[in-house]
């Protein structure tokens, strides 16, 4: 059923998955020992077991002693049954506690992932135009600092610029109104490299817009940066156009929460 020697640790010959052996034996020294355990222990075991212990003397003669041992079963006492109990009580009080842990860990997950919502929609006041016009210089960072809606409060009106709270998936839209004759080039910018560019040429009037999704995570950042020298357009403050010039944001799905 089982065995070792001086070159193979204690090994089970049958039973593998229930027997447990343990057992040394040395070259140095006339001790040795064989211990076998079953884990789940069964009538069919009980009977007789023979142990053989072979090796050779001094004078390179074979050597082989036998012993023979019944294994018989025996009521099982209170404190076995109290044993039993008690293990198997702790064994539910670690599958319990794993159980709550894992509960808690997909509650606050499933409440993550449907409760956070980050999104901004910013345009540039019109009252920063002039005769129906803003000149912006190359290599400016554009600043939308009239904001309609700021949920998670990731967007600065101050800098044009949004920082990443929550990593995860998000769509960005720029959209620009070109004045007469002008032209109006951005790019759109993640950690101050080119995600995206717009353009709208001098032709009169020319609109230009770009949607982009992007991975972020936290303490990324997304602007818009000027790349040519741009002019653009916007009606009244009392007109829906005055809006023409914006810049919007939002989170479509969470990173933990992707499938």
């Amino acid at each position: 059923m089982a065995s070792v020697t001086l070159f193979d640790p204690p090994t089970a010959l049958t039973d593998a998955g229930n027997l447990e052996v343990k057992g040394s034996i040395s070259a140095s020294s006339s001790e040795g020992f064989l211990q076998l355990s079953w884990l789940h222990p069964e009538l069919v075991y009980l009977g007789d077991y023979n142990c053989e212990v072979s090796g050779v003397d001094a004078r390179g003669h074979t050597k082989t002693l036998t012993s023979t041992l019944t294994l018989t079963s025996a009521p099982p006492s209170l404190a076995d049954v109290i044993d039993v109990f008690s293990k198997k009580f702790h064994e539910q009080q670690a599958t319990n506690s794993k159980l709550q842990n894992d509960n808690d860990h997909l509650t606050k997950k499933l409440k993550t992932c449907f409760s956070a919502f980050v999104a901004f929609d910013a345009a540039i006041s019109y009252s920063r135009f002039s005769s129906y016009t803003l000149s912006i210089p190359s290599g400016q960072t554009v600043v939308f600092d009239d904001v309609s809606i700021n949920q998670g409060g990731a967007y600065d009106s101050s800098t044009g610029v949004f920082t990443c709270s929550v990593t995860g998936v998000y769509e960005f839209q720029v959209h620009a109104q070109g004045a007469a004759g002008k032209y109006v080039i951005l790019q759109l910018e993640k950690n101050g490299q080119e995600l995206f560019d717009l353009v709208a040429d001098n032709e009169d009037f020319v609109d230009a817009f770009l949607s982009h999704i992007v991975r972020l995570s936290v303490g990324d950042t997304v602007s818009v940066k000027c790349t040519y020298p741009s002019v653009m357009y916007a009606e009244g403050s009392g007109s829906n156009w005055y809006r023409l010039n914006y810049f919007t944001g939002k989170l479509l799905h969470i990173q933990d929460c992707l499938p």
